[in-house]
Parts: C-alpha cells; sequence; structure tokens
C-alpha cells in the first residue's frame, strides 16, 4: 500500500494491527469473501472492503 499523507497510513496500520490474524492473512490474500465473513459489523464490512480495494489495485 502506498499512502500520500503518512498520518493515513498510521490509521490504517492502527486498525489491522488490532484485527486477528486470519482477517489480517485474508487480506494480504486479497479475500474479501472471508474478511467479510470475520467482520462483525457494518461499519468494519465497510473499512475492510475500502481497504480490500486499495490492496487489489496496489498490488496490479
Amino acid at each position: 500500500m502506498e499512502f500520500v499523507d503518512i498520518r493515513d497510513a498510521a490509521i490504517v496500520e492502527r486498525q489491522i494491527k488490532g484485527w486477528s490474524r486470519a482477517k489480517k492473512e485474508a487480506l494480504m490474500n486479497g479475500d474479501t469473501e472471508l474478511l467479510h465473513r470475520l467482520s462483525r459489523s457494518t461499519k468494519t464490512k465497510a473499512r475492510i472492503e475500502a481497504l480490500s480495494s486499495f490492496v487489489s489495485a496496489a498490488k496490479k
């Protein structure tokens, strides 16, 4: 992932740091379906979806 503002990177890092290992691995593997299943709330699901699309775009 690349961020223009280091503060944005720090925010995302803190969010991901609190995730379970399974969620982190799903994010790294681009498995959005698993991320959705592991999510507890719709708010979290929206953040995961945004991060997943960002990671997918960064891998290309």
